[in-house]
């Protein structure tokens, strides 16, 4: 074979090669990066609902991005792992009505059922972890 011939198909193949070990990586499931981002939702949530005095507005724009979080998590795992999944929308669930009341506690007047919602929320925050744990657990050995 012609050396001019052999060398660009030599640094072709090499390139190639490199190519596709750089992006080996990127093998793992969709629901890996969204579990990432579902479990940082709800880091902030936990973060600002145990937060004093509470924020009805920021309680509820976290609820916003857990709910945001969870559907994009959801579509990419539901095939996967149906009972992990179930248990999660259950909880996120609570999580959106408790929602509901936050979006008519928002007024000064209403301050204290600001606080016993937060306080709720905490509390699902708890059974949300426990599902959340499972569904990790779950999916540990496809994502780590």
């Amino acid at each position: 074979m012609n050396r001019t011939v052999t060398r660009p198909l030599a640094l072709t193949l090499c390139l190639a090669t490199v190519g596709a070990l750089s992006f080996s990586g990127c093998g793992k499931p969709e629901y890996c990066a969204k579990r990432t981002d579902f479990g940082n939702s709800l880091k902030t949530l936990g973060k600002d609902a145990t937060t004093l005095p509470p924020s009805g507005q920021q309680i509820n724009t976290d609820i916003q991005n857990v709910q945001s979080s969870w559907q994009a998590l959801n579509t990419a795992a539901a095939k996967d792992f149906p009972t992990e999944t179930k248990n999660l929308q259950s909880a996120v669930d609570s999580l959106a009505q408790s929602a509901q009341k936050l979006q008519s506690g928002t007024g000064t007047a209403n301050k204290q059922q600001v606080a016993a919602t937060a306080l709720t929320i905490v509390g699902q925050l708890g059974d949300l972890n426990n599902s959340w744990n499972a569904f990790q657990k779950a999916t540990d050995s496809k994502c780590n």
